[in-house]
């Protein structure tokens, strides 16, 4: 039997060619996003045909026998895949498969697996990505935004881990139009300019996690990228960040953006700071927190202008739906 996910992290392994025939052998049995969504776990617990072994190993966190993963990858690949099994988590998306860690497992360099939030910053960028882009992924986790956007992508994080974990997911998929780099904000691409830069920020206050804590406040870090994206823009280029702003009585997301080299449209809704400091498992409760999606038009080398649009919670027009 394997074990299961909280028997620990392993590094991410190193990218070959080989892994791109792992994903070839997911998308074989039939391993979509449509069979995860309809497969609810209890039902991957009892089958043991292929797809159900991979939701209840990689997305479950439950255990096989040798059997089910000599079925599951095949003669050829049970050696390559086995390390993995219940180490890492696997989502499908778009088409495309994404390793990352177990949220349940949390730690200072955990990589987390893409959200709701990050699904929507997707769709927001697809609506405004003109063709043959140059896009800075900043920020980029396990590689979820660099391998779904097309172009020429370069993906930066802070933490190794991440970059290790875009990699090997770039090699599952068998792509090869993003590259990875290690560094912090702007360090990997000073000199680049880019048409379409996308960010998800983290945003807890406080803290040492690099997918959670933004600084001291919690908008530090968000602030600092809003700052910076307008000098990496190409002339008609522009720049997509989400990220929750956690406001104290009486503050305005108007009072924590900064003013920055371009036109800033700003599409916002308020959440209840009880409700998301619950959501959060956090002890400090915000007053209220504004949950932003921010639109910069680079290109005009001054402070031009400021939009901001009240949502409601309906982020239609925001991503172009």
């Amino acid at each position: 039997m394997t074990e299961p996910w909280h028997s620990g992290p392993i590094h991410p392994p190193p990218h070959c060619a080989a892994w791109s025939h792992v994903g070839l052998r997911f998308n074989d049995i039939g391993l979509t996003a449509a069979f995860a969504r309809r497969t609810p776990p209890r039902h991957a617990a009892l089958a043991s045909d292929p797809p159900y072994v991979a939701l209840r190993v990689f997305r479950d966190g439950g255990l096989a026998n040798e059997e089910e993963l000599a079925r599951l990858f095949g003669p050829e690949l049970l050696s390559l895949c086995a390390p993995v099994v219940g180490r890492f988590r696997l989502d499908v998306a778009r088409g495309i498969y994404l390793f990352s860690d177990w949220p349940e497992r949390p730690g200072p360099d955990t990589v987390l697996p893409p959200g709701e939030t990050t699904a929507l910053l997707l769709d927001a960028a697809l609506a405004r990505l003109p063709p043959d882009a140059r896009v800075w992924d900043l920020g980029c986790g396990s590689g979820t935004l660099s391998l779904l956007l097309e172009g020429g992508v370069t993906g930066s994080d802070v933490n190794p881990r991440a970059v290790a974990l875009a990699e090997w997911n770039s090699a599952v998929n068998g792509l090869t139009h993003a590259r990875f780099r290690l560094g912090s904000l702007d360090e990997p691409v000073r000199g680049d300019r880019f048409d379409l830069i996308v960010s998800q920020p983290p945003f807890l206050a406080g803290g040492s996690s690099l997918f959670l804590h933004g600084g001291a406040r919690g908008d530090e870090l968000a602030r600092a990228i809003l700052e910076l994206a307008p000098r990496y823009l190409t002339r008609n280029g522009l720049a997509l960040i989400f990220a929750d702003w956690l406001l104290a009585p009486g503050e305005r997301i108007e009072d924590r953006l900064p003013r920055v080299d371009g036109a800033m449209r700003v599409w916002t809704t308020s959440i209840d700071g009880a409700a998301w400091a619950a959501s959060y498992g956090v002890a400090d409760m915000p007053a209220r927190v504004a949950q932003c999606l921010i639109e910069i038009r680079g290109g005009c080398g001054e402070s031009v202008s400021r939009e901001f649009i009240d949502v409601g919670g309906n982020w239609g027009a925001a991503v172009g739906k």
